[in-house]
């Protein structure tokens, strides 16, 4: 940790999330202001139609180490986590969804996996040790279960789990990482792995307690589709050096 940096930034991406901000961020904030490390909450509107950057304004007025930022249209939510990893200034930069999936206790987990060496730590629903409390519909489940077995074989790496919610990277890593995104949807978080094994960044999976909340932003078909081009479409931008 530096003298000027903060231990953690936590960057949560929002897009028309008016009616889960508030519980969402009051538990993530109550996690925080108790810890004995330093630490900084970057909020990202991904060009929101309804009242989610209005009420952002207000807490970042009310609460300490908070920052809003604004994008002008909506870029999905890789484009949104891109943009909150640049203005973090924490050591390690986690991301996490506001409905919380995975319980914000979690990230002391993740923390001590940075610290312990990591480059970079993935949450996961399927390896020893996770516990899913709520499974989505059978569906959605199906499509999130076939993405990442296509994410890992037309990709070429091995990760139980590409969609998890929550994950973790040293500075360093997340920068050297997010620079190199051209995803900004659905399929970033397997173009993000894909990305770190090409790099050789060391990638501990931790096992997480996770249950579907209502209110997905997914649409079924059309994203599926999507995803399966995109990630065609990693394959063939990273086919080069990195």
């Amino acid at each position: 940790m530096t003298e000027t940096s903060p231990l953690l930034s936590i960057v949560v991406p929002l897009y028309n999330e008016e009616k889960r901000l508030v519980n969402g961020f009051d538990a993530i904030y109550s996690y925080l202001k108790d810890k004995s490390f330093s630490w900084e909450i970057i909020l990202v509107d991904d060009g929101s139609q309804d009242k989610t950057y209005e009420m952002l304004l207000d807490i970042e007025n009310r609460c300490a180490n908070v920052k809003v930022i604004k994008n002008e249209k909506n870029m999905g939510k890789g484009g949104a986590v891109k943009n909150g990893v640049f203005n973090a200034t924490g050591d390690i930069v986690l991301f996490t969804d506001i409905d919380l999936s995975v319980p914000v206790s979690y990230v002391d987990a993740f923390i001590k996996k940075i610290q312990e060496g990591c480059d970079a730590a993935i949450g996961s629903r399927r390896v020893k040790g996770s516990i899913i409390e709520t499974h989505q519909p059978f569906v959605r489940e199906f499509m999130g279960r076939c993405f990442t077995f296509l994410s890992n074989l037309l990709l070429g790496i091995n990760f139980s789990d590409h969609t998890c919610g929550m994950n973790a990277f040293k500075r360093e890593a997340a920068h050297a990482l997010f620079k190199r995104q051209i995803l900004e949807r659905w399929a970033f978080d397997s173009e993000i792995l894909f990305l770190s094994k090409k790099l050789g960044l060391k990638v501990a999976e931790v096992p997480v307690s996770w249950k579907d909340m209502p209110g997905t932003k997914v649409r079924k078909i059309k994203d599926a589709i999507t995803s399966f081009v995109e990630i065609i479409k990693i394959r063939f931008y990273h086919s080069g050096n990195v």
